[in-house]
């Protein structure tokens, strides 16, 4: 009997390689998107134009545009409004990302990480809309995880949780970005995977969507991922009891086969047997939940009333 007309809200995801901007409306339906890419380690000055220029398509509707909000990679400081660490865009490390962004975005706006936003965009519209609680791995140029606790963000006192890919599994291993050695993310990450791939194949792919055949080789890359992913999901899944894991990244979709069954079952080798049986973990079925849940944040300010009512 109900609808509504002609109201939207703006997602911005930032990731290390590229920006994307939706305009969806209350449903979540995409009624506009841009997207600019740029190389690794781009200048806070590129990354914040990109910003801009998306905003400035996406602003151009007619519809009501409520808020917006942004998603962006690394360690952020809520109450100063500051990226205190960003081990894939150094460049934006110190930003006030609320000055920056407010000087040219002109409504109410929203800020989150983007591997919590992902959680998010489950919590919205995926998997995770019929479970309470829930984890959701973000497998990208980085590894983080967002959780969801009582249909609601669980950050941690300091605003950290979810650094699941500064796990260390490999002790003395890989340097890793964040100083330490032998996290997971410099063995499982985008851009580590995509290394061993182009080695392993002489080739130069830029993307691992660009992937199409694979061989023994690399289904052993792939496999060998997985496997380094569940010693870690064994961590969570202890720590946590999780209802549902949900993986989000290509090599859980587009490899989903081989990355995902090794994965369940290095997870199962390193966790309790019940806690285990009691934690399922599953594939994302979304498309852009990177920028679905930069979006979902104003969602989040419009249909949510805090401490009482968590969609």
């Amino acid at each position: 009997m109900l609808r509504f007309k002609d109201n939207a809200v703006i997602g911005i995801h930032i990731s290390p390689d590229f920006i994307i901007g939706v305009l969806i409306d209350f449903n979540g339906k995409i009624m506009a998107s841009h997207e600019i890419e740029y190389p690794l380690f781009a200048k806070r000055e590129k990354i914040i134009g990109a910003v801009k220029k998306i905003y400035e398509r996406l602003v151009s509707s007619e519809k009501k545009i409520h808020g917006a909000g942004i998603c962006i990679p690394g360690v952020l400081n809520m109450e100063k409004c500051t990226v205190e660490a960003s081990v894939n865009m150094p460049d934006i490390e110190g930003m006030n990302f609320r000055e920056e962004f407010s000087s040219f975005i002109d409504m109410p706006l929203f800020f989150e990480d983007a591997s919590r936003s992902k959680a998010l965009a489950e919590k919205w519209f995926g998997l995770g809309k019929d479970y309470s609680e829930f984890a959701c791995v973000d497998l990208n140029v980085g590894v983080g995880m967002g959780i969801v606790n009582n249909r609601c963000l669980y950050k941690g006192s300091g605003d950290y949780a979810g650094e699941i890919g500064h796990i260390i599994i490999e002790p003395g291993g890989r340097k890793c970005g964040c100083g330490n050695h032998g996290c997971l993310e410099t063995y499982i990450s985008r851009t580590a995977i995509l290394n061993e791939i182009n080695a392993a194949l002489g080739k130069s792919f830029l993307k691992l969507e660009e992937i199409q055949e694979t061989n023994p080789e690399v289904e052993k890359i792939i496999k060998k991922a997985g496997h380094r992913l569940g010693i870690a999901l064994g961590s969570v899944i202890n720590i946590l009891s999780p209802k549902v894991v949900i993986l989000n990244g290509v090599l859980a979709n587009k490899h989903k086969e081989i990355f995902m069954d090794a994965a369940i079952s290095s997870a199962k080798e390193y966790t309790i047997p019940k806690s285990f049986a009691r934690t399922k973990i599953l594939a994302s079925q979304l498309e852009n939940a990177n920028v679905l849940g930069a979006a979902s944040l104003a969602l989040s300010e419009i249909f949510e009333v805090e401490g009482y009512f968590h969609i």
